[in-house]
């Protein structure tokens, strides 16, 4: 789903800078949390993470707590902002960081993949911190 969110993201954003790993050839997960998490791009004004929801599905932004934490290291560096991507009705969310964290603490269920019990805030659309917008195909 991140590949198809990096998509449409660079049809709204084509001047962005690629910032962050992009599956780079080696093991990234003995590397410190900062730099594994890199935001994905960055703009004049912030950096961009990127990431997809599925409205088909459940619905729900499968936020990862190591990478919230790490994104917040960002912040201070400069502006970081979510932009969540959903392909199935083509829309996406963009709010600041410090926006999708406050939705988290509010209305996420704390959940944990069941692979490696890493632990992730499950927030579902309808408590994203801003409204949707339609996306071009």
């Amino acid at each position: 789903m991140g590949d198809t969110a990096e998509e449409a993201f660079l049809l709204v954003h084509p001047y962005a800078h690629r910032f962050g790993l992009n599956r780079p050839n080696f093991d990234v997960r003995g590397m410190a949390d900062a730099m594994r998490y890199a935001p994905d791009f960055m703009v004049p004004d912030c950096m961009y993470e990127v990431m997809g929801v599925a409205s088909r599905g459940d619905g729900t932004l499968k936020f990862k707590l190591d990478k919230a934490a790490a994104l917040s290291t960002w912040e201070c560096i400069g502006p970081v902002r979510l932009w969540i991507y959903d392909s199935s009705k083509k829309r996406h969310w963009d709010a600041p960081l410090t926006d999708w964290i406050k939705a988290c603490s509010n209305h996420a269920s704390f959940e944990r993949f069941p692979d490696n019990k890493k632990p992730y805030y499950a927030l579902h659309i309808e408590h994203f911190p801003t409204e949707a917008e339609r996306h071009a195909p």
